[in-house]
């Protein structure tokens, strides 16, 4: 249920910390990558889809080393696992502006990728899931503004910095404010022992996670006990309704993902400038930051699987009306829409899968899950450009990216039934072996 009682301070300094977290790992990233397209493509003279293929590079390294991520996330302290992610990124990031070839490139990619999980939502949903007891889709919903906060604020920056100074420098800057802003906030906000081991802290933390006044239980609830001590990874490799649920999100966030790479350059062909794109993204992301906090707290109170089939459904209209309502004004208007209707995917995902499989294995199964990204995530980027390249527009890409929405909503809510009919199979430890 919705929990309305205030966050303690070590709540509050928790998501803060996740909020920056994912404000500099997804804005520095994949959040304004968008905005790097063209001025790359003229300078190396490449086509569009050689350089979207970076952002699948990306992508690719964000479920590759997800898993790996996952896993530490659940034996190692959560502080010594966002610390690192903030060195691979700033690293990353300096790399990139130095390369001198589109192979160059990729590597900064992959180097930068490879850290992206360790700040962003996967982390988030670690740490809060281990964290609260109740409030979690509140806190989820807060904390993955910074998704749409680090979009904004980068892609703001980005577009003005490059048309002054170069893509190059931009970069530079990038770099300095990833490492200026994510560890003091990580070192601040973190406990040093949380998420070092999942059961002692869950017991001597829950008095500190209440409120004045208001009883916390001493351990986690036995439902999520008997969820942690069932998903392991081999009973997730097992079980049917997990692949639906990560199939699903898997094209779906790849889908979202995948356009998002292209809507800079989108805007761009319908006339706007690049400081009138990064505008554009930058408007779309602040409105998300409204659809993050809707979307994680209607979940708690509607249930996680019918909002988020609903964020996915609305996803695939909003590509829809792309072709149904041609003109500069609704691809504004529309790029506008999607922005916001996307920031509620995430953290109503996160709170979809504590529920299902636990709290204290959230980083497992998120980590995991990554895997069914990684098609999705590679191609739709590179897909949009090779079309663009063969066709001189984006129309077939529209195509595309909202049948995979509309697919993604459905298994979504197939996964659910599914879900139902194996809860009473898999709600107790002794059945891990028949899972």
């Amino acid at each position: 249920m919705y929990d309305p009682r205030p966050m303690s301070r070590r709540e509050l300094g928790i998501v803060v910390a996740t909020f920056l977290g994912q404000a500099v790992a997804i804005g520095a990233t994949v959040g304004s990558f968008t905005l790097f397209v063209r001025p790359v493509a003229t300078e190396f003279d490449a086509a569009t889809s050689a350089v979207s293929s970076g952002a699948a590079l990306l992508v690719m390294m964000l479920g590759v080393s997800g898993i790996g991520v996952g896993l530490w996330l659940d034996r190692a302290p959560a502080r010594r696992v966002m610390l690192t992610g903030a060195a691979i990124l700033a690293t990353g990031l300096l790399v990139a502006s130095r390369a001198q070839s589109l192979a160059g490139l990729a590597a900064a990619c992959v180097l930068t990728g490879a850290g992206v999980p360790m700040l962003g939502p996967l982390t988030t949903a670690a740490v809060i899931g281990k964290a609260f007891d109740e409030g979690r889709g509140r806190a989820l919903g807060i904390a993955n503004t910074g998704v749409n906060v680090g979009g904004l604020v980068f892609a703001s920056v980005a577009g003005p910095a490059i048309e002054a100074y170069g893509w190059r420098t931009t970069l530079v800057a990038f770099a300095g404010l990833a490492a200026a802003i994510a560890v003091p906030a990580v070192l601040a906000g973190i406990p040093a022992a949380l998420g070092a081991r999942p059961a002692r802290i869950a017991a001597q933390g829950a008095p500190e996670r209440s409120g004045v006044g208001a009883p916390a239980p001493a351990v986690p609830p036995p439902d999520e006990l008997a969820a942690a001590a069932v998903w392991t990874p081999r009973a997730l490799v097992r079980a049917s309704h997990f692949w639906m649920v990560a199939l699903g999100m898997g094209i779906g966030f790849g889908t979202v993902s995948g356009w998002s790479v292209h809507l800079a350059p989108f805007l761009q062909d319908r006339g706007a400038s690049t400081t009138a794109s990064a505008t554009v993204v930058g408007v779309a992301q602040l409105l998300a930051i409204g659809g993050a906090i809707a979307g994680g707290t209607l979940a708690e109170r509607r249930g996680p699987g019918a909002v988020l089939v609903a964020v996915l459904g609305a996803l695939a209209a909003c590509l829809a009306a792309y072709l149904a309502l041609p003109g500069v004004g609704v691809a504004v208007a529309v790029a506008i829409a999607f922005g916001a209707t996307s920031g509620g995917a995430m953290p109503v995902y996160s709170l979809l899968l504590t529920q299902r499989f636990g709290a204290t294995a959230v980083g497992t199964v998120l980590g995991l899950s990554n895997l069914c990204l990684l098609p999705f995530g590679i191609a739709m980027p590179v897909l949009g450009g090779a079309i663009h390249d063969r066709t001189g527009d984006y129309a077939w890409m529209l195509v595309v990216c909202a049948a995979a929405l509309a697919a993604s909503a459905a298994l979504v809510a197939l996964s659910g039934r599914a879900a139902a009919s194996a809860a009473p199979v898999e709600a107790a430890p002794s059945a891990e072996r028949a899972v």
